[in-house]
């Protein structure tokens, strides 16, 4: 753990040089081989005293208290400061490889063009930031966002570098969970994924021991269930089986395989509510299955994980109606990092998935939260904020509103987040309508009415509109133009997207609305494209597309400056 010593020190040298405001001295203390992270801060005679258990535990206070005193909170953070949960996940977005032996493995994006010293300084970066956000551990694992880079990675450098990264993972004293692809072979993907069929299981437990044969120091194995495929259930293997007693098949299965070489995280996943529903009934007897080793994670949402606007998975419900607690741990997933909701690079935060997920977390076995980013952000980016509040939401139990206060204290006082906090939480509830329009755009039969359609985007359109009259008494009250992007940048781009995130909506149903029949801004957004067409209404905006990865913008624009503080290496 001695890159976390070396670190608490840059931290601290890093806070007595802040030239900005007139902080206290702060002296730490930390035994060298202490294993914890808790640690307690007293203020007297114009110094904070920090003593830690360990140098990540110093590392996490300094960080912590950088923030608090520069929002002038420093009294919500004095006194004794331990996590609430033992595990702090952060899925951050990766690119997968093939291996040597088949077996696809993830790793940071920045692994993909850069020299192997260019990696290990670009890690530790990585790791400093997590630990400012207030996390202990990295999930390196593709998701559906992850897209296969050019890369100078051979078959034998995959498993060097991530040996390397997980090697310097634990100098910092922080924990790394691998989620690997065991077909990614052209042969592998023919394998029925049915637990019960002879050669899915010899396959697995034969991909199992090759990894760990390359790869043995990971903490966590992060597995997610073949469950929602259509060969699991209707394989001829499965016929007289039921779906419950698959899953507890391929959850013993891998159990057996790991021989407690490192723990296991087995993840539900859930297509839609009435899915959620149905696993919501076996997922008690599951985790009575399971054994100690074993960790249960679960979409904190009925669906996708990144759907904000579904409803909580019915789980939930089971868990508080249950007298019984089950010995088993639970991981909940949070799209804290906001992926496909902007990822920061809109006026909105995670406040609300905070506080209804993070307030669920009592009486049962939480081991933690696993939170989702695609990204990891600069300081002082909307999506640092809302990855920093669901850190700080796993260490201490004040509300993610006074969290926000904080922040914005410390990154963003000229926003005057009294009254722009309100604007971001409109934009939110928009944002959340607008996951759910395009939810819509995917369903080819929904049934949804024409007359529904026209009032909730009329309501989309209307409320922008608003928003845009309010920030203009904010901006009238900036004494000085910042560097940095301010709450209109990022509202005057949102609102393009908005906007034609509607007008698809609308092209796609066939319809027409009076508010959309503007003329559709031409200029550039982060997540929309306009690929023909210019003009007055719907029908002659042309077609727009929905990029897969955000654009970045004309140099020196505000919509770089936006980009540019919600993207970290």
């Amino acid at each position: 753990m001695y890159k976390a010593a070396l670190l608490a020190e840059k931290l601290a040298i890093e806070y007595s040089q802040n030239k900005q405001k007139q902080f206290p001295k702060i002296v730490w203390k930390a035994p060298a081989q202490g294993i914890g992270e808790s640690y307690s801060t007293s203020y007297e005679k114009g110094i904070i005293q920090v003593q830690a258990e360990s140098p990540l535990g110093a590392a996490y206070g300094i960080a912590q208290l950088n923030i608090t005193l520069a929002g002038d909170h420093l009294g919500d953070f004095l006194g004794l400061s331990q996590p609430r949960f033992a595990l702090r996940p952060l899925w951050i977005g990766c690119d997968s490889y093939v291996s040597s032996n088949g077996i696809g493995i993830a790793l940071p994006r920045y692994m993909a063009t850069s020299s192997h010293e260019e990696m290990k300084i670009n890690s530790e970066k990585l790791f400093h930031r997590i630990i400012e956000l207030g996390y202990n551990t990295i999930l390196l694992g593709s998701n559906h966002s992850s897209t296969a880079a050019v890369s100078r990675l051979n078959f034998d450098d995959v498993y060097s570098e991530l040996n390397s990264f997980i090697q310097l993972a634990h100098d910092f004293g922080l924990k790394v969970i691998v989620k690997p692809c065991f077909f990614s072979t052209e042969a592998s993907k023919k394998i029925s994924h049915c637990p019960l069929s002879p050669l899915f299981r010899g396959h697995l437990i034969e991909q199992i021991e090759l990894l760990y044969a390359s790869v043995s120091s990971m903490d966590y194995l992060f597995w997610e269930s073949s469950l929602l495929c259509a060969e699991f259930i209707h394989d001829t293997f499965a016929r007289d089986a039921t779906l419950s007693e698959l899953v507890v098949s391929e959850l013993h299965l891998l159990e057996s395989s790991l021989k407690g070489r490192s723990q296991l995280i087995y993840y539900i996943p859930t297509s839609d509510l009435a899915t959620a529903h149905q696993h919501a009934v076996w997922l008690p007897g599951l985790c009575d299955e399971a054994q100690i080793n074993t960790i249960i994670s679960f979409s904190a949402v009925a669906g996708d994980c990144y759907a904000d606007h579904l409803p909580p998975h019915p789980f939930w419900e089971k868990l508080r109606s249950s007298p019984d607690i089950s010995a088993t741990r639970l991981l909940p997933i949070v799209n804290a990092g906001l992926i496909s909701q902007g990822e920061g690079l809109w006026p909105t935060l995670a406040v609300d998935l905070i506080d209804k997920y993070y307030s669920r977390l009592y009486r049962h076995r939480f081991v933690g939260v696993l939170a989702l980013t695609n990204a990891l952000p600069q300081r002082g980016g909307m999506l640092d904020c809302s990855l920093w509040i669901a850190g700080q939401a796993l260490w201490r139990n004040l509300s993610p509103s006074s969290l926000s206060e904080t922040w914005f204290a410390a990154f963003r006082p000229d926003w005057y987040f009294e009254e722009s906090g309100d604007i971001m939480s409109r934009m939110r509830q928009i944002a959340i309508k607008l996951s759910f329009l395009r939810s819509l755009n995917a369903e080819a039969n929904s049934n949804i009415l024409a007359e529904d359609c026209r009032i909730m985007t009329d309501h989309i359109l209307t409320n922008l509109r608003d928003i845009k009259l309010s920030l203009e008494k904010i901006e009238r009250k900036q004494v000085k133009k910042r560097k940095s992007p301010t709450c209109n940048d990022y509202v005057q781009v949102f609102s393009r997207d908005a906007q034609r995130i509607v007008v698809r909506f609308l092209q796609s149903f066939n319809l027409s609305s009076p508010f959309a029949m503007e003329e559709v801004d031409l200029r550039e957004s982060f997540w929309t494209q306009l690929s023909s067409g210019s003009g007055q209404g719907i029908r002659s905006a042309g077609k727009i597309l929905f990029c897969d990865e955000p654009r970045r913008g004309a140099p020196g624009s505000a919509m770089e400056g936006i980009y540019l503080e919600n993207r970290f290496l």
